[in-house]
Parts: structure tokens; C-alpha cells; sequence
């Protein structure tokens, strides 16, 4: 297949410059900006060695093209919708209103006019620019009087020329070392451009998103690279760790980190200080001064350590944040979770004092109130898991984001970064589909641990449960299952979440999802009374624990998961002697209520389950329970029937079960019922 077209665009930019062919060169160059794709600043040197576009000239043709193709906003993917915030002050509302002005009874020379009229001819004179950045003169002493750079210096001040002189021959400065107003005013006028200096040693920070525009992704290298740096970095991390764990190229990283500082997306943790008692640097009294009446936030500090946690939330939590009517702060956040994928433990301090001012309306109907609970119990649950185990600091991740990156990258990046995980439930697929044994994982262990074949083993460890069916993919059932004997059917198809469905018209839908794939059919009872759920761990030795609450235990201990954090789900068959059975077990923290947070956070605060010792013993158990489900499922593939014995791990298909395998299908229709997993029976069950 071809590459995308900004990717051979790029490539044909990249073969131009290495020749020093400049028509080539601005040709590429005129193919990315139709193509609407982000400035390619890695290239920014060569690209003013041969005298072509400015990113400050690439943004504006390229909203001049937009507008005179009467192209919606949208179209603009979001880094290079973001760099026209920043170079051109044109977003969303300021290109619509323009546009509606060109439409608006104006056809060619006219509207071409208008809309040259309504954006910007030059940079904006406060443009964000650090102190420790680089400057480069366009131009040399012969030029300050020669065309075709002359209007770049005409009407300069004495102070401008005097600064682009000393720029001239020491052939590039810092920022900072400058006067701040005769370095943005020779941007502006296109006299000197910018790099961001950024080393292998270094490290950056993600602070929360601002000027960003959320509209597509495109197919921009770099911004990928973006992505995956923003969910990726730490402030502890320096660029060449960063670039391990991402196995990204260590130019590629570094070409990446400094177009994001550009940007304004990265903060550099070690950039040379702006301070009179930085000894290695003379920084300009403009700029001193400017410091000194800023009222700038101050970053706060690392809070070092590898003792990090990752809380990891779904997109539809960060839609929570997003739709509910919270304030700015609180959106931006929920801006930085879906874009940058991580809400660092540096910016969490700022969040939950914005979220301690959020108060659910007396009048809010149930679905704002579900926004609310969801917000707050995310709050509370931040607020304690900074706390506990001795206190640690806790990034709040979004498990999408994650899961963007390659299996292999994931891996590293979360051994990296972590020494715990604790998963949100309910979470929406993807996200729920983010299993790991490594680091200890508070949430699902593998794919296999979410799949039909789990219900299967808890049944069997438990020797109880609801009388099952496991059939195949291509089965046609022709009778309703003799083997169910309730109104009710829960059918679990091989990647679905669960549905119930009334025996009596369960027939053709139950065929209709065979042909697609293999499902698992159990027993559900109709009575509301007899459905609960249990929050996990249980204490047993609570002086009043009732039915289910040791129901929900015995089977959790029978797994070996008895420290495990969740919420089981049980109901009480008429089948299993009106006893309570477990038929749904989701592992991590419940988000959905701040009820159920507030009763999980006092059971994990009372076992001391985030302390060190039983984060060991809850991965041994852990990690001993999938090996178990692995073997019991390689046994069920294969043509043996699992024994009473639960942590059995053989099986000829063990193999077949690693960790990045898929989650298998069954090969043979199977039947639990109520007690043990056996061979069906057609005449009985069916």
C-alpha cells in the first residue's frame, strides 16, 4: 500500500533538503501545507538555509487555502489547528465567523481580499517564547540593506537593530540574553527564527493542556510520536530513557519533545534557570524583570520516588468530566486525559481542589447525577490512593491511551513507570481490556481473565453455579436448552458484554449470535430480590456478615483472589438451593458511586492492601490464579475435563495461552450443571 500522502510528502521534503534542492524543496513543502499537516520544524534550519516559508507564512496560506476552498475547521488535525491558535490567535470561532464573512454574498478577488484582510500579515508580538529557546538570524550584515529581506528590519528601532546585530555575529543566543522586546518583534518580522534546545538528559513535564484543539488525528510521524510521549513521559524519565521505552529513534524523540515545547504541550524540567544568580548565564534585565512580576504558577515538584501508582479510567469517565457542568479547570483536565492520556501526579493537587468546589444540583435528573458520582468518586478515590500504603504519588491514566501504544512498548512503559495498577470498574471496552499481570495489578490479569472461559473456572472451583451451556460457533439450536430451567437466560457471547434474555424468545437470537461466534448460556434469575452485589474484599471476620457477603468470599477465596479489590456480582437460584452463587466478578476500583468508593476505600484502608507486603502477596495470588485459568482452559481445548483440582496447570495446549495469545475458542460443546463441567448430553441438556 502507498504511504499517506503528508508521509510522502515529508519524505520528498526530507530527499530536497538533503540535496539542497530548493524548488524541490518548496514544493514538498506547498504538498504538506495542502495536505493540511503540522510544520515540519524538525527541519526548520534547512528549510531557512534555502530561504522557504516560516511557520508563521506556512500557517497563514494555509488558512488562506482553507478559506478560499471554503474547507470546514474540522479538517484541520488537532497539533496543526494548534499551532495556528498559537502563531495566528485563529481557532475555531475565529475562522468560522471568517469563512461566513467570505461566503456572505463575495465570490473570488473579493472574498480572496477579505479573508487577507481578517488574517494576521504578521506574528503575534506576545508570542510565547522561553528564555533558554535559541534564535537564529535569516539573514546577515550584507542583508539588513539588501532586498529581498529589507522589509524584515524596515522601521526597526535602534534597540531591534542593535540586538539583531549582536545576533548576527555571534550567529545564535538564547533567547533570554536579548532584549524581550526586540526578540519578539524580529519574530514577528521574520529577521531570526527559533529551535528548542533539547538534550538526551533531559526531562520534561506534561502540564494540563492548553490551546489545544480537539479535531482529528492525522497521519503525521510526529504526531503519533506526540501521542505516545504525552502518555509516555515523566518527570523523572529523561529523553533518552524515553526513547528506550518507546523504542523510537533518540533524533526522533528529541525532534518530538522540542516541537511539543514549541508547541507549548511540554515543560522543560531542566532548562537553565532565569534568575540574576545563575551564574553560568547573563540573562537580559527585560527578561528578569518580567520573571519577577509574572504570576505564574509554580510547577510542583516531582514527587520522586518508583513507588507510582496508575489509577486507569475509560473515556466515557473523561466524558464525565467533560459533559457534566463543571468549571474550566476541571474541563481542561478533562481536555489533558483524552488528548494527553495522564493526569500527572504534579497536577493532581490543582484537580481536586477544583473538584472539592463541585456540588450535584438538588434538581439534577439521573443522568447528570451519574456525571456527578462518577466525578467525585474519582476525586475521592485520587484523594486516598495518594495516601495509602504509606503515601505515593498516583498518576490518573487513561487506559485508552494506553492501549494505543504496541503491545510490546505498553509492557515496558508500565514497568517502567509504576509499581502499581489499579484498573476502574465499570469500564467501557477497550478500556476494560487492558489486562496485567506486571506490575501488581489491582484489575483484570490477562484477556483470558474477562472471557466466558473465567465464569467457567469460578464455577468449577466453586463446585456451584448456574447450570451452563458452552456451545460453538456455528450451533444450531432447534429446542429451548432442557438444561435451563428458569424464565430468565444470560447469554455471554466471545467478546460482548453479557445480555439477558427471556427463555421464551430466546431461540433465534441465541442462533443468530452462533453464527457469528461461540457464547456461553447460564441460568438468570427474574426476581430483583434475588440479584445483589457484593464489594470486594470481604471482611470475613465482620461480626454480621450475611448470606451473600459469604458467598461472594468463598468463591473468592476458592480462586485464590481473596485480596482482591471489585465487585461480585451474585443471585440465588432456585437450582442450587436457594444458595447464594457468584456469576460476575469485575476486579479494580468502583467509579460508579461515591457509596461504593467511600465502603472500597474503608475495606482496603483497614486490610492495608496497598501497603508493600500484601501488594506482594495480592501479585503471588494473582499470578498463581491466571496460571490456574490457563491450564484449566487448555484442558477444556483439549480433550480431558478438568479434575477437582484447581491450581492443575497442564494441558498439551498450556502453550497456546501466553499472555499475548488471543482468548481461544472452544472446540466442543460443554456443560456445567450446577456442579461439575462434563461432556452435553443432546437428549438432556438440549
Amino acid at each position: 500500500p502507498h504511504p499517506p500522502a503528508s508521509r510522502a510528502a515529508m519524505a520528498a521534503l526530507v530527499n530536497a533538503l538533503s540535496a539542497h534542492d530548493s524548488p524541490a524543496a518548496a514544493n514538498a513543502l506547498d504538498r504538506m501545507r495542502a495536505e493540511l499537516a503540522l510544520y515540519p520544524y524538525a527541519h526548520e534550519h534547512a528549510l531557512m538555509g534555502l530561504g522557504l516559508q516560516t511557520p508563521f507564512e506556512y500557517c497563514q496560506q494555509m488558512v488562506l487555502g482553507m478559506l478560499a476552498g471554503e474547507r470546514s475547521y474540522d479538517s484541520l488535525p488537532n497539533f496543526t489547528a494548534a499551532d495556528g491558535v498559537r502563531l495566528l490567535g485563529i481557532g475555531r470561532n475565529e475562522y468560522i465567523a471568517t469563512l461566513n464573512a467570505c461566503k456572505s454574498g463575495r465570490r473570488g478577488a473579493q472574498a480572496s481580499a477579505l479573508a487577507s484582510e481578517r488574517v494576521p500579515s504578521c506574528a503575534p508580538l506576545d508570542l510565547p517564547i522561553e528564555h533558554w529557546w535559541l534564535l537564529h538570524p535569516r539573514l546577515s550584515l550584507d542583508d539588513l540593506s539588501a532586498e529581498p529581506l529589507l522589509s524584515a528590519v524596515a522601521g526597526c528601532t535602534d534597540e531591534e537593530l542593535g540586538a539583531l546585530e549582536v545576533l548576527i555575529g555571534a550567529g545564535l543566543k538564547r533567547a533570554g540574553e536579548l532584549s524581550w522586546t526586540a526578540v519578539h518583534s524580529l519574530y514577528a518580522r521574520g529577521a531570526l527564527y527559533l529551535s528548542v534546545p533539547i538534550a538526551p538528559s533531559d526531562r520534561i513535564a506534561v502540564p494540563p493542556l492548553q490551546g489545544f484543539v480537539m479535531n482529528r488525528t492525522g497521519e503525521d510521524p510526529i504526531e503519533q510520536q506526540l501521542y505516545q510521549i504525552f502518555v509516555s513521559t515523566n518527570e523523572r524519565t529523561t529523553i533518552e530513557e524515553l526513547a528506550a521505552v518507546l523504542a523510537l529513534p533518540l533524533d526522533s524523540a528529541l525532534a518530538a519533545v522540542a516541537i511539543g515545547v514549541q508547541l507549548g504541550f511540554f515543560k522543560s524540567r531542566t532548562a537553565p534557570a532565569l534568575s540574576s544568580a545563575n551564574e553560568e548565564m547573563r540573562w537580559h534585565a527585560s527578561w528578569l524583570d518580567r520573571a519577577a512580576s509574572a504570576n505564574t504558577p509554580k510547577v510542583q515538584p516531582d514527587a520522586g520516588g518508583t513507588s507510582r501508582l496508575a489509577l486507569l479510567i475509560d473515556s466515557q469517565l473523561v466524558a464525565c468530566l467533560m459533559m457534566a457542568n463543571h468549571s474550566p479547570k476541571i474541563v481542561e483536565y478533562a481536555v489533558t486525559l483524552y488528548e494527553a492520556g495522564k493526569m500527572p501526579d504534579e497536577t493532581l493537587s490543582e484537580f481536586l481542589a477544583a473538584a472539592d468546589a463541585i456540588v450535584i444540583p438538588a434538581d439534577s435528573d439521573r443522568d447528570l447525577r451519574h456525571f456527578y458520582e462518577h466525578v467525585l468518586s474519582l476525586r475521592d478515590a485520587v484523594r486516598f490512593l495518594r495516601g495509602a500504603g504509606g503515601g505515593r504519588a498516583v498518576d490518573v491514566v487513561r487506559a485508552e491511551s494506553v492501549l494505543a501504544l504496541e503491545p510490546a512498548t505498553r509492557g515496558r512503559l508500565l514497568r517502567h513507570a509504576y509499581s502499581c495498577l489499579v484498573s476502574m470498574i465499570p469500564a467501557a471496552k477497550p478500556a476494560e481490556s487492558l489486562p496485567t499481570l506486571f506490575p501488581v495489578h489491582h484489575g483484570p490479569s490477562s484477556e483470558l481473565s474477562l472471557s466466558p472461559w473465567a465464569h467457567l473456572f469460578r464455577s468449577h472451583c466453586a463446585g456451584a453455579g448456574p447450570r451452563s451451556l458452552l456451545l460453538t460457533r456455528g450451533t444450531r439450536v432447534r429446542a429451548l436448552p432442557r438444561l435451563l430451567r428458569t424464565k430468565l437466560a444470560c447469554v455471554r457471547a466471545w467478546g460482548m458484554p453479557p445480555a439477558v434474555w427471556p427463555v421464551v424468545s430466546l431461540l433465534a437470537e441465541l442462533n443468530a449470535v452462533l453464527l457469528i461466534g461461540p457464547c456461553l448460556l447460564t441460568e438468570w434469575v427474574t426476581e430483583p430480590e434475588a440479584t445483589t452485589q457484593v464489594l470486594l474484599p470481604v471482611d470475613a471476620t465482620a461480626a454480621t456478615l450475611g448470606a451473600p457477603e459469604r458467598a461472594a468470599h468463598t468463591a473468592m477465596v476458592k480462586v485464590g483472589l481473596g485480596l482482591a479489590i471489585g465487585v461480585a456480582t451474585l443471585i440465588r437460584l432456585p437450582s442450587a438451593g436457594e444458595e447464594w452463587v457468584a456469576v460476575e466478578v469485575g476486579l479494580g476500583w468502583p467509579l460508579h458511586s461515591t457509596e461504593a468508593c467511600a465502603d472500597v476505600r474503608a475495606r482496603v484502608e483497614r486490610g492495608g492492601l496497598l501497603d508493600a507486603a500484601r501488594l506482594v502477596e495480592h501479585a503471588e495470588n494473582t499470578s498463581a490464579y491466571d496460571k490456574a485459568l490457563r491450564g484449566f482452559t487448555a484442558r477444556l481445548l483439549s480433550s480431558e475435563l478438568p479434575t477437582g483440582d484447581a491450581k492443575h496447570t497442564g494441558g498439551p495446549l498450556a502453550e497456546l495461552l501466553s499472555n499475548d495469545a488471543p482468548v481461544p475458542l472452544p472446540r466442543r460443546p460443554l456443560v456445567f450443571d450446577g456442579a461439575r463441567i462434563r461432556e452435553i448430553d443432546l437428549d438432556a441438556d438440549l
